[in-house]
């Protein structure tokens, strides 16, 4: 469906950093024009980060590790730009990292 997206729930400590790292598909770094991500908190109302890069024109992105700021939990929403698109394939981990 043109504009949707896709949420991810996970639950992370305060303090605590990860990785938001894409991965190819097949042999692609997604199908479709651009793919960006957006971390929420369920303790905040401002996003922790807006519109970060999973993918730009066959291009995987790996964002420099985010510490979380709050201990409960977070949605990582993935979406397409400009929010059209009506079908893209992609993969990535969220990888936790050591303190």
């Amino acid at each position: 469906m043109p504009g949707s997206v896709d949420r991810y729930v996970f639950t992370a400590s305060a303090r605590q950093r990860i990785v938001v790292q894409a991965r190819a598909v097949g042999s692609w770094c997604g199908r479709g024009p651009v793919v960006r991500w957006t971390l929420y908190s369920y303790r905040r109302v401002a996003p922790i980060l807006e519109d970060q890069l999973l993918y730009s024109y066959g291009s995987c992105y790996i964002r420099d590790p985010v510490r979380l700021p709050v201990t409960g939990r977070y949605a990582l929403v993935i979406h397409g730009t400009p929010p059209s698109w009506d079908h893209v394939a992609y993969a990535f981990v969220l990888v936790p990292l050591a303190r």
